[in-house]
């Protein structure tokens, strides 16, 4: 049965720095096949060239030796992209997480062959934790680094709270930072958001 999601945040955020310089809005619908799914989205974003962004997504979600294991190949389109942008990316993601009773440490990684618009290969690394205070709220960390070919290379971090008081709701309060230039999109931001899933 297919799963819809509708996201919202203050400010859209990729890769640890701003995708927005307001309200971004996400919907993402899934379907899954045991531990495979396949998946599409669509928001807005603030780009030069382009105004949004769809995708059509693959991906595995499995268990391991008590690792959480999970991996996805993106096609990501541009959306509304003025003539000669280069309007289509693919995208690689993997991640590994190990819960330690209250305590799980992740290390995720997303490599992008040719990026949207003018950037070309991307390579963005994280490595963070989370730690249950109670049932439902948890607090969490990552310090992530980004290699770009045409683009900035920058390290981002963030902070905050997540509350899940079911499966179909969460919130987040979660602060980012760069060590770019003081300028969106690497300023430092506060970016609140809640999650409803169908």
């Amino acid at each position: 049965m297919p799963v819809l999601q509708i996201s919202i945040f203050s400010s859209g955020n990729t890769k640890g720095i701003a995708q927005t310089r307001h309200a971004q809005v996400i919907g993402r619908v899934e379907l899954g096949f045991g531990h495979v799914y396949v998946a599409t989205y669509v928001k807005n974003v603030t780009a030069p060239t382009w105004n949004g962004e769809t995708a059509a997504i693959i991906g595995l979600r499995t268990k391991w030796q008590g690792f959480n294991i999970a991996g996805s190949a993106t096609l990501r389109q541009a959306i509304d992209a003025k003539p000669g942008t280069d309007a289509t990316a693919p995208e690689f993601a993997a991640s590994i997480a190990r819960p330690i009773g209250r305590f799980t440490p992740i290390v995720s990684a997303i490599y992008t062959p040719d990026e949207l618009g003018a950037s070309k290969t991307s390579f963005y690394i994280e490595g963070g934790a989370s730690y249950t205070l109670a049932k439902g709220l948890a607090a969490s960390a990552g310090l992530g680094r980004r290699h770009r070919v045409l683009a900035l290379d920058y390290t981002a971090w963030n902070a905050g709270l997540g509350w899940s008081p079911s499966k179909h709701f969460a919130l987040d309060a979660r602060y980012w930072d760069t060590d770019g230039p003081s300028v969106w999109p690497y300023k430092r931001r506060l970016v609140v958001s809640a999650i409803a899933k169908f």
